[in-house]
């Protein structure tokens, strides 16, 4: 099995105008269990079982000086984990995030107009090739034990949620639709 980690999203515009705001991301992470984010090859989660698990997401300064979200998961032993380990060791792949749009904001400039994702709901994340945030890299691959995947989600047992939780971020969607629903 693999660590990996890298840039699951970074605030800048991605391939359909789009910028996830990190702050505003919710993804209550809990130390691996039922409830834990997925992590899955090209955003597969129909046809087949998750490849690893995601052990934390954390907002950092991304070296171009904009704010994102740096994850660290686990590939594991599964049929595709280990094609996708041995692809990882030769090619560079990319992280993307699969969320919910809770709320938005149109941010028009004198060339383009963006939306602003400034509360999303992240129910998944996969290790895909082509990314939609250009910057979305996974940084770091390194091959670890049983004993070293004990050790990362020990030091991991008790991850804070970044934003507000994926309830309170569900329960602000279900409301907001139910108000659109009555205009």
């Amino acid at each position: 099995m693999i660590r990996i980690e890298g840039w699951a999203s970074v605030e800048e515009p991605d391939c359909v105008g789009d910028v996830l705001i990190a702050s505003g991301a919710a993804w209550h992470l809990t130390n691996g269990g039922p409830r834990a984010p997925k992590l899955f090859y090209a955003h597969d989660d129909h046809n087949q079982t998750p490849v690893g698990r995601v052990l934390s997401l954390e907002q950092r300064k991304h070296p171009s000086g904009k704010a994102g979200l740096w994850i660290t998961a686990v590939v594991l032993d599964t049929a595709v984990g280990k094609d996708l380990q041995e692809l990882m060791r030769h090619q560079r792949l990319s992280f993307s995030l699969g969320f919910f749009i809770v709320d938005a904001d149109l941010v028009s400039t004198a060339t383009t107009d963006l939306v602003h994702l400034t509360k999303t709901a992240i129910f998944e994340c996969s290790i895909v090739s082509n990314p939609c945030v250009r910057n979305a890299t996974i940084e770091v691959v390194e091959d670890i034990t049983a004993a070293d995947l004990d050790k990362l989600t020990a030091s991991k047992s008790a991850p804070k949620p970044i934003g507000r939780s994926t309830t309170a971020a569900i329960e602000a969607l279900r409301q907001f639709n139910k108000d659109q629903a009555n205009v």
